[in-house]
């Protein structure tokens, strides 16, 4: 028995039905500007998955600490406005100056992100 469904599309969001002839939404991921959680004056780009985003300044704090690993300074040595620009680079330095190491997923996951950055830039 085939049951029929009213679909209402929502703007951002791709339909695909599946073999009942069901729709399934598959939504994209929405960004956004948000407060910085500490300081609440610079404004975050923000997913959804971020619950306190955090701003350049607020986070250059703590990613000034000295990194003693000649491989890992080396590693870290990027320009600063990948910094600026990308939430995620800045997380996994913190990371790294907080635990003093990062896994191999951690590694090939910063490196892609920089190549794209280069990549953009370009």
């Amino acid at each position: 028995m085939l049951i029929e469904h009213k679909v209402c599309y929502v703007p951002g969001t791709r339909i695909i039905s599946n073999l009942y002839k069901q729709p399934i939404f598959l939504s994209i991921m929405i960004t956004y500007k948000q407060l910085c959680f500490r300081c609440k004056k610079n404004y975050v780009l923000v997913s959804g998955r971020n619950k306190f985003p955090q701003c350049y300044e607020c986070q250059k704090k703590e990613m000034n600490k000295e990194i003693k690993d000649k491989k890992m300074k080396k590693f870290f040595d990027i320009p600063e406005e990948f910094y600026k620009e990308n939430a995620f680079l800045r997380n996994i330095k913190v990371y790294y100056l907080r635990t003093g190491e990062l896994s191999e997923k951690q590694i090939e996951a910063f490196k892609k992100t920089v190549n794209n950055l280069k990549k953009e830039k370009k």
